[in-house]
């Protein structure tokens, strides 16, 4: 169960925040991200807090967030 949890956090966090180059600031939010969504928050609340965190160190930080992908069928 804990490792399907993962599975689906990981996908999430793949197709939603895209990755920054090594150290970033995006990397840093998706680091945070990922720890707050296994502690089950939502996606929106995960990405406030994590996004709230980083600012603490870059003020300037905008998260990249990509919108829900469409289900296509």
């Amino acid at each position: 169960m804990k490792n399907e949890r993962q599975q689906i956090v990981r996908k999430e966090l793949d197709e939603r925040l895209p990755r920054g180059p090594r150290g970033s600031a995006q990397n840093e939010l998706r680091m945070r991200f990922n720890a707050w969504r296994l502690h089950g928050l939502t996606f929106e609340e995960s990405v406030a807090r994590a996004a709230e965190r980083v600012r603490e160190r870059d003020s300037a930080f905008v998260p990249m967030v990509l919108p829900r992908p469409t289900d296509e069928v």
